[in-house]
């Protein structure tokens, strides 16, 4: 196909060796213009899912973007006789759908009168096609976006569709529709036969850098690609030339005599119009540990593609502006670790998830204190102060970390009078203390993150909080929500400090800190009917949320929307049912409660209790909590 650059406002005509190489007559340079093709990749042009989005741009936004690029079209010469492409109008042919081995490669399109930019739109959802790719289409081959009173002659050739380098241009394509739709129904053919194509994405190619690559002798050499996607060896088999060095250096000038420019101008005009052409997806299996973690705000955005490996057990990474996303297929955790901790390191530099010392991370980074830790597979990396790192096994840290508590355990409620249990056992409570007033409602969670759980009172929108278990005045109040809301505790960013969520229907609002203001995640879950529970369901240190329908528990592990991570059956329809960490194991799990029996289960799925316990009264208010910080790290 014809190759074009762009060296100023002249028409520039280069022979070199047989390629013809012209310049497009320039409007003024955009303000991102590159000075060099920094960054182009020949491996990877342009990303798959920027290449074949027809949602890229609506024909508005097409006839805005050539608005932009030549403001004013030059009066056309009675030789030229035509206006610019922003002016431009045609009408198209009509056309069935265009289907190969039972692929539709373009949908049916009628025959209308419409502008150059419907044209473009028209297309461009026809087939599957970027408006933006067929905008860079039409500048790299003819020069047609930016060119002031461009002739006829270039709208016949406006895609360079059916003109060979070697040879004349096949007449029977001409003009923009055609040119256009043509171009468009190529990519989508080399999409659709991608295996019996010159060059093959998934696979080493051999690409000249000019047609005198082919000659024999060669007069110039060719380059060893491995073309990561279809979209780029699409782009070669339409234009079957690489960019040498000289090229790239030019920027939009001319290189050397081994100089070709087709694919390096694509590259050059879509980042200098629209962006990088080498956009990034999270990967499937990291998609909540992301959004869980804050989403772009706090990760970043995707510097690397999702990289699986199957040591210790596999799993995923990626890498993102500010850390790296983890997931662990036998855990079943995600987790994201920054970049720069003195932890982080140590990790990279011992081989990271292939690491035979720690695997894949199970908790992220945390600090107590001085003692900063991160929970892997194969043991606890722990640093205290600035002193060495440390391992530690994850039988002892399930004693001794600061982020597990000990056991849950009970605590009954008759009025403002609170009975508070120490273990899960019958007998007579451990400490008796009144807080507020009988009517209230009261919530429980550790609200300054050392290790007690404590109470917290409810009167509408005003919250009281109580960070010792005593009577007397609140230490804090605050105001979060509304008076009708039904609010929900966790720690949901592992901060080791609880905070509150308010529920409206299937919407929660979650709030990271004790005070009032917007919430810091918004997420849907479940339905408006459903039960709600929260706990700390996979020992990561977050709590998210598990729906309940009868005696069917839907246990999710981020605070995402989405499926269950765990569906399970457990106890009956009209149990009553507490939350809590019964046995120490660093994960909450399920007690149903019949009268003044509790039945408690050391996992999260069907059997019988592990353990049942009569305490109190039938018609006592209970409440979970670890009411004295038992297991606390010394």
């Amino acid at each position: 196909m014809i190759r074009r650059l762009r060296t100023g406002s002249a028409l520039v005509l280069v022979a070199a060796l047989g390629l013809a190489t012209f310049a497009a007559v320039a409007a003024p340079a955009p303000a991102a213009q590159a000075v060099t093709a920094a960054g182009f990749n020949p491996g990877m042009i342009i990303t798959d899912d920027l290449f074949y989005d027809s949602d890229a741009m609506t024909a508005t936004e097409v006839q805005a973007f050539l608005d932009r690029m030549v403001p004013v079209c030059k009066d056309p010469d009675l030789s030229n006789d035509i206006t610019c492409l922003k002016d431009y109008s045609t009408t198209t042919v009509a056309r069935s759908a265009a289907i190969t081995s039972g692929k539709v490669l373009c949908s049916e399109i009628p025959a209308q009168t419409a502008t150059a930019a419907e044209v473009i739109d028209l297309v461009a959802r026809a087939c599957g096609v970027s408006q933006k790719v067929l905008l860079v289409l039409l500048q790299k081959e003819q020069g047609l976006v930016t060119a002031t009173d461009p002739g006829i002659a270039k709208y016949n050739k406006a895609t360079g569709y059916a003109c060979p380098d070697t040879g004349s241009c096949d007449t029977k394509y001409y003009g923009l529709f055609n040119q256009l739709y043509w171009a468009a129904w190529q990519y989508r053919y080399y999409q659709a036969t991608a295996s019996t194509r010159s060059y093959v994405a998934g696979q080493y190619n051999s690409i000249g850098y000019h047609p005198s690559s082919w000659y024999n002798p060669p007069l110039c050499g060719k380059a060893t690609v491995y073309i990561q996607n279809q979209a780029t060896a699409g782009l070669y088999i339409y234009t079957p030339y690489v960019p040498n060095a000289a090229a790239l250096t030019a920027g939009y000038g001319t290189g050397d005599s081994c100089s070709s420019y087709g694919n390096r101008n694509f590259y050059n005009y879509y980042t200098d119009w629209f962006g990088s052409t080498t956009r990034i997806f999270v990967g499937t299996a990291l998609a909540s540990t992301y959004f869980a973690a804050g989403g772009s705000s706090t990760v970043g955005d995707p510097t690397g593609y999702p990289v699986q490996l199957t040591d210790n057990g596999g799993g995923w990474y990626q890498e993102f502006d500010n850390g790296v996303l983890y997931y662990s297929t036998a855990a079943g955790t995600g987790v994201f670790l920054k970049y720069g901790t003195a932890l982080y390191n140590a990790y990279i530099s011992a081989g990271g998830p292939s690491s035979t010392t720690w695997g894949w991370p199970l908790t992220g980074y945390r600090c107590y204190d001085s003692l900063c830790a991160i929970e892997f597979q194969l043991g606890v990396m722990t640093q205290t102060g600035t002193s060495a790192i440390a391992k530690v096994d994850n039988a002892t840290w399930a004693t001794t970390s600061p982020w597990r508590f000990g056991t849950d355990s009970l605590t009954v409620r008759r009025e403002n009078a609170y009975y508070i249990k120490n273990t899960l056992g019958s007998g007579s409570a451990d400490v008796t203390l009144y807080y507020g007033r009988a009517d209230d409602a009261v919530l429980v969670g550790d609200w300054d993150g050392d290790g007690v759980d404590t109470l917290m009172v409810r009167r509408g929108n005003a919250y009281y909080v109580k960070n010792t278990l005593a009577g007397g005045d609140a230490d804090k109040v605050l105001y979060y929500g509304r008076a009708d809301d039904v609010v929900l505790v966790g720690d949901w960013d592992g901060d080791g400090v609880d905070t509150l969520a308010v529920r409206r229907g299937q919407t929660y609002y979650v709030k990271n800190s004790l005070n009032g203001g917007s919430a810091d995640v918004v997420v849907n879950y479940g339905l408006a009917t459903d039960q709600v529970l929260v706990g700390d369901w996979d020992g990561d240190g977050v709590d998210t949320l598990a729906v309940r329908r009868g005696q069917t528990y839907y246990v999710k592990n981020t605070i995402a929307a989405g499926g269950a991570d765990l569906t399970f059956n457990y106890g009956r329809a009209d149990d009553a049912v507490l939350v809590g960490d019964w046995d120490g194991d660093l994960r909450d799990t399920l007690a149903v409660r019949r009268g003044q029996t509790y039945y408690f289960r050391n996992q999260l799925g069907a059997g019988s209790a592990d353990l049942v316990v009569n305490y109190g009264r039938a018609d006592d208010v209970v409440l979970v909590g670890d009411w004295d910080g038992d297991g606390a790290f010394p």
